[in-house]
């Protein structure tokens, strides 16, 4: 092994998959999805024990590499997926009381499992090894392609890799560094401007705990074929929306649409989303709903003498679209909604919450801006006529 990594920088061999250290990543903070590694692995092991179609790599800094002192801690910078997807079906086989046989022959693969030690002496160099080593291996295996999400984490992961030698580095740096370094299979796919926009949804989509619940959903149901499973898309969304509320409640809104049957996961295209110059598009159109509640709630029902108290409750059901699945209508395949807080209002406040109801989740939406206005004035002319 000494030998071959001095001249050659790399040993291949047969190892315990048990000695790689199966907590640790390449990529540190890029979330794995679990519906997707357990595709993996009911494809892969689909006829039961087999011999796994990939190497697993394995990063030493130095030829004196000490295996035997490092069994359970050997660094893997070959895609996690690979890995997981092995560690989950035999876990599964263990849990299901498959037959000793099996279980024997798990044992066998998992003692005997294809191993490549790369040296690597630099830290910095792990990550853009780790990423030629993902994209070869997505040719064979869909499950491993990186979701937009997940690019967007490792874009920003090459960026603080960059920084490292060149503090404050610029998004042409960031792709210079992955051409170079990465040695990408297919490099019209980056651009500077993708380096950007992934840095972007980097920032405002994947450091917000609710629009990662959403997308994980869309993830889980339609996988790579999720509608945002495109950085371009996430990016429009991002720079459409007016603040961080707006965004929140926008990716939401989708998703909502998307559960409810509204619309289809495949009709979200990107003009669907903005527009275009004959008519608006599905986020403008959310926002502006948000904007009508909000004034209705703060303007327009208090001028009518509908109760603060009242006001209060009905803020905090139609605040998101959790709160209005959980309290008002709930989702096909959901648990009904909880309704003992509509006893605590007035009559006239009933009609309010129908009233606020026909223009958050009205089918019209999906229809045109004109419709959508239409409803509004509707509602805008019964609450000034009311006399609570």
């Amino acid at each position: 092994m000494k030998h071959a990594l001095k001249r050659e920088g790399v040993y291949r061999c047969a190892g315990n998959f048990w000695w790689l250290d199966h907590l640790t990543s390449p990529t540190p903070g890029v979330p794995l999805n679990e519906a997707r590694v357990l595709e993996l692995g009911s494809t892969v092991f689909a006829s039961g024990p087999k011999h796994v179609g990939w190497s697993f790599h394995i990063a030493v800094d130095s030829c004196e590499l000490d295996v035997l002192g490092r069994k359970g801690s050997l660094f893997r910078i070959s895609p996690e997926e690979a890995a997981h997807a092995l560690l989950f079906t035999v876990a599964n086989a263990i849990t299901m009381s498959a037959p000793d046989d099996e279980l024997k022959r798990w044992r066998h693969i998992c003692l005997t499992v294809p191993f490549v030690f790369e040296l690597i002496p630099k830290t910095e160099d792990i990550l853009w090894r780790a990423h030629s080593l993902r994209q070869a291996l997505t040719v064979d295996y869909n499950a491993m392609k990186r979701t937009a999400r997940q690019a967007a984490h490792d874009v920003f992961l090459m960026k603080q890799r960059v920084e490292f030698e060149m503090p404050g580095a610029s998004a042409k740096q960031v792709l210079e560094a992955l051409l170079v370094k990465a040695a990408p299979t297919s490099k019209q796919e980056f651009s500077e401007n993708y380096i950007q926009s992934a840095l972007t949804v980097y920032e405002t989509v994947c450091c917000d705990a609710g629009i990662v619940f959403c997308l994980t959903r869309l993830e889980n149901s339609y996988s790579l074929d999720s509608c945002f499973n495109s950085i371009s898309k996430l990016y429009d969304v991002v720079k459409k929306c007016d603040d961080a509320e707006s965004r929140s409640w926008v990716f939401e809104g989708i998703v909502d649409g998307i559960e409810s049957m509204t619309y289809n996961n495949g009709d979200i295209s990107r003009s669907f989303l903005i527009g275009g110059k004959h008519g608006v598009g599905l986020v403008q159109l959310l926002q502006f709903k948000r904007h009508c509640l909000r004034h209705f709630l703060d303007v327009e029902f208090p001028k009518a003498g509908f109760r603060h108290a009242d006001l209060q409750i009905i803020r905090e059901k139609l605040s998101n679209h959790s709160s209005y699945r959980a309290h008002v209508t709930s989702l096909p395949r959901q648990l009904p909604p909880d309704h003992r807080w509509l006893g605590k209002l007035a009559a006239s406040s009933h009609l309010a919450m129908q009233l606020l109801e026909a223009v958050r989740v009205s089918s019209r939406l999906v229809c045109c801006a004109r419709c959508v206005l239409y409803d509004v004035c509707c509602v805008l002319c019964v609450v000034r006529c009311m006399v609570v």
